[in-house]
C-alpha cells in the first residue's frame, strides 16, 4: 500500500533546504496560473435540468442540473440572481484535470447541491469540504481546484484519519512552504498544493516533474490521496513472505443485539427451553455508534501468521492457512503486543476487536439473523459448521464473504474479542464506541466454530464467553487495525 511505504519514507527522509525555495516556486510555477486550463481535455455534458430547488442552506432558491464527465456524475446548482449561467460554470470546471471530477462526484453524493454557486459566502470566495464545494460568482477554476483539494482530503480521512498528521510530516520533510498559508495550517497547505498540482498537470509533464523535485513528499502523498477510493483493502507484510489482509470498516451506527425475542429464537432453531434464559444476554437491543473507521482482518488469523510473529504454532489441527486455534485470550494479547512491537507506529495499533466492532462488521449493514439473511439453509454457502466441515477445521477464505468482504465471520473458529463479559452488559452499554464492562472475569467469544451443528451459534447476535487463560481448539482470533488520533 502506498500510504505505508510513504510513511516509512517520511520518517527516514532528510529534506534538502533550498534557500530561495519559495522564490523558485514563484518564478517557475506562478506564471503558469494565467494559462491554467488551456490544455485541458476535460469534457462535461449536461444530462438533465434545470430543476427548481431550495439550496443547501434551505433558504435560497436556485436551479440544478445533472452533469457527467467520464465515469463521474454530479450536480451543478446555481442560486437565482447570481448572473452565472450553467454554461459558464461548466467552462470553469472543464479547466480542471479530469481526475478532479472525482471531487465533483463526491460532493454530489454527500451533499444536496454538488458544485454550487451562491451570491455570497460571508466574504469568502469559496468553501469546500466532504459534502460541499460552494463558490461565489467571480470564483475561477483555480479556486475550485483548491476546494477540490479539501474535498479529496476529507474523503481520504474516511480511509485513514492520519492524513493531516501525515501532511504535517511531509511539510517538515520537504522543508518548504508551497503557499502563503505557510506551514501552520496543514489543511490549507494541502488544498493549495492541490491547486499547484492541477496547474502543473495542465501545463505539461516537465512542469509536473519540476513540482515533484521541489516538493517530493507532498507530491507523493497528494497522488496517494487522489487514489483514496482504492484503500478499501490493505496488506501488511509480517515477514518471511507472510502477509495479513485487512478490509476497511467505515464509521457508522447499528442496532446491537437480537431483534427477536428469546422465545422466538428458541422456537425458530428448535433449541431446549433452557436457552430462553441463556439468550437473554443478547438483550436489550440497543443503538451503537462506531465513530471511527478501522481495518478488520479479511480472514481469521492463520497459523502461518501466528508463526511469523510468535515463532511457534500452538494449534491442534495443523495447517498453514487454517485459523490459528487452541489459543487463549491471554495468548492473543501476547501476539498482539509482538505485532505492535514489530509493525505498529504512532497513531495506529493492532488489537482484538471490541464486541461492538465485531458485531458491526459481522452484520455489514444488515439487520437479519445472519449477514446473508434469515434463511438457515444458506449456511452451506457461507459457514463452516459441524455438517459442512465434517467437524474439521478448514483453511480460511473458501466460503462466501459477508457483504463487507469478511470471510468466515460466521463459523470455522470462534473469535476472541477484547471485551470483558457481563450477561447484563447491554443494559448499561454506552451508545458511542462501547468497550464492554469494566469488571468481569471472562472474555467475549463471537462467531461460532467448525464444530457446532446448531445454526443458532452463527447468528450475528449470538454471544459466548470463556476464561481468558483457557486454550480451546475452537477458539482463535481476527485482528483489527485501529487509529488512535
Amino acid at each position: 500500500m502506498k500510504v505505508k511505504i510513504l510513511t516509512v519514507v517520511i520518517l527516514t527522509l532528510v529534506g534538502t533546504l533550498e534557500v530561495n525555495a519559495k522564490d523558485k516556486i514563484s518564478a517557475s510555477l506562478r506564471p503558469l496560473y494565467a494559462k491554467f486550463g488551456e490544455n485541458s481535455t476535460t469534457k462535461i455534458e449536461i444530462v438533465s435540468g434545470p430543476t427548481d430547488v431550495k439550496m443547501r442552506n434551505g433558504r435560497v432558491p436556485g436551479k440544478q442540473w445533472f452533469a457527467t464527465s467520464g465515469k463521474y456524475r454530479f450536480k451543478l446548482t446555481i442560486q437565482d440572481g447570481t448572473g452565472v449561467t450553467v454554461g459558464e460554470l461548466v467552462k470553469r470546471l472543464e479547466k480542471l484535470p479530469a481526475s478532479y471530477m472525482k471531487a465533483c462526484k463526491e460532493v454530489s453524493d454527500k451533499g444536496e447541491d454538488g458544485i454550487a454557486v451562491y451570491a455570497s459566502l460571508g466574504g469568502a470566495r469559496a468553501h469546500g469540504g466532504k459534502g460541499y464545494i460552494n463558490i461565489v460568482p467571480h470564483a475561477d477554476a483555480l479556486v475550485i481546484a483548491h476546494e477540490a483539494g479539501h474535498t479529496l482530503e476529507q474523503v481520504a480521512r474516511q480511509y485513514d484519519p492520519e492524513i493531516l498528521e501525515m501532511w504535517k510530516d511531509v511539510i517538515k520533510a520537504d522543508k518548504i512552504s508551497i503557499s502563503d498559508y505557510g506551514d501552520h495550517v496543514h489543511s490549507e497547505d494541502l488544498a493549495e498544493f492541490a491547486q499547484v498540482y492541477a496547474v502543473c498537470l495542465g501545463a505539461g509533464p516537465e512542469h509536473l516533474t519540476n513540482l515533484k523535485k521541489i516538493s517530493p513528499m507532498r507530491y507523493a502523498l497528494w497522488e496517494t490521496i487522489m487514489e483514496a477510493d482504492k484503500w478499501k483493502e490493505i496488506t501488511i507484510d509480517l515477514g518471511a513472505g507472510v502477509k495479513m489482509d485487512f478490509i476497511l470498516i467505515r464509521a457508522g451506527e447499528f442496532m446491537m443485539g437480537s431483534g427477536e425475542s428469546t422465545e422466538d429464537v428458541v422456537k425458530a432453531f428448535d433449541l431446549p427451553e433452557i436457552f430462553v434464559h441463556y439468550l437473554k444476554n443478547e438483550h436489550p437491543r440497543h443503538r451503537v455508534r462506531i465513530t471511527k473507521p478501522f481495518y478488520m482482518g479479511k480472514y481469521e488469523a492463520t497459523q502461518e501468521q501466528w508463526m511469523a510473529i510468535m515463532g511457534s504454532n500452538p494449534s491442534f489441527r495443523k495447517g498453514a492457512k487454517n485459523p490459528v486455534e487452541t489459543v487463549s485470550w491471554d495468548d492473543c494479547q501476547a501476539f498482539i503486543k509482538k505485532l505492535n512491537d514489530k509493525l505498529g507506529k504512532p497513531g495506529v495499533k493492532f488489537s482484538l476487536p471490541t464486541e461492538a466492532q465485531w458485531e458491526y462488521a459481522c452484520r455489514a449493514g444488515t439487520t437479519t439473523l445472519f449477514s446473508f439473511g434469515d434463511d438457515k439453509s444458506s449456511l452451506e454457502e457461507y459457514v463452516w459448521y459441524g455438517r459442512s466441515s465434517v467437524k474439521k477445521l478448514q483453511p480460511v477464505g473458501q466460503k462466501k464473504p459477508n457483504p463487507w468482504g469478511l470471510y468466515d465471520i460466521h463459523g470455522n473458529i470462534g473469535e476472541w474479542c477484547a471485551d470483558r463479559y457481563d450477561e447484563d452488559g447491554y443494559k448499561q452499554s454506552p451508545e458511542n464506541d462501547p468497550t464492554g464492562p469494566s469488571k468481569g472475569i471472562s472474555r467475549v467469544v463471537r462467531g461460532g466454530s467448525f464444530y457446532e451443528d446448531t445454526p443458532d451459534f452463527f447468528r450475528c447476535a449470538d454471544r459466548y464467553h470463556d476464561h481468558p487463560d483457557y486454550r480451546y481448539y475452537r477458539y482463535g482470533l481476527r485482528v483489527v487495525r485501529t487509529f488512535t488520533h
